[in-house]
């Protein structure tokens, strides 16, 4: 898995983030690729979190148990630092502003990644979830998804009333329907 840094432009999303940063929280991702270059077409982009200044490919190592990985470069290895792994995009349409998140690997903000717990990483896994969706909604978070109560709300009746709908549902019903079986029995057996 990779740890990754939180970008310094996170701050534009969240507030939230340059704090997490300060005391030391880290997006942890199972597996990643970086993103590569953007055309321009008016976002502003905003990089969220990104790949540490010691991250590169490792090409030639094999033996991870007995070998030490090293960055070759002359081997072909490949730098990784500080490349965005996640990337918030905003521009101005109209009276309207688009917003979008570009992210590598959502198995960073997968239900195992979530709930997995590291000895000595700090996760802001969560945080980034909760903190894009507060971006998305403009600060009007959480979102409200409550429905208004149902008109009728309320049952109209006796106790007396209440045993005759036990007796026509558990009773009546149920024998109506037992002789209604009945009868097509007996018919299909005659023909």
């Amino acid at each position: 898995f990779l740890v990754c840094d939180i970008s310094d432009g996170a701050g534009n999303i969240s507030g939230t983030f340059p704090y997490l940063k300060s005391v030391g929280f880290k997006v942890t991702s199972p597996g990643t690729m970086p993103l590569g270059q953007f055309s321009d077409k008016g976002f502003q982009f905003l990089p969220v979190f990104s790949t540490p200044d010691s991250c590169w490919i490792e090409t030639t190592t094999t033996n991870f148990i007995d070998d030490v990985p090293l960055f070759e470069s002359e081997k072909g290895d490949e730098a990784w630092n500080g490349q965005p792994l996640m990337v918030g995009a905003v521009r101005t349409v109209g009276d309207k502003v688009q917003k979008c998140v570009v992210l590598s690997n959502a198995d960073c903000i997968s239900n195992s990644e979530l709930g997995m717990n590291r000895k000595d990483i700090r996760s802001a896994n969560f945080y980034l979830v909760m903190e894009t969706a507060r971006w998305f909604t403009g600060g009007r978070y959480p979102v409200n998804v409550s429905r208004q109560g149902t008109k009728d709300n309320d049952i109209r009746g006796s106790y007396d009333q209440l045993v005759w709908y036990k007796g026509v549902f558990m009773w009546l019903i149920p024998l109506l329907l037992a002789m209604l079986g009945t009868v097509i029995c007996v018919r299909r057996y005659r023909q």
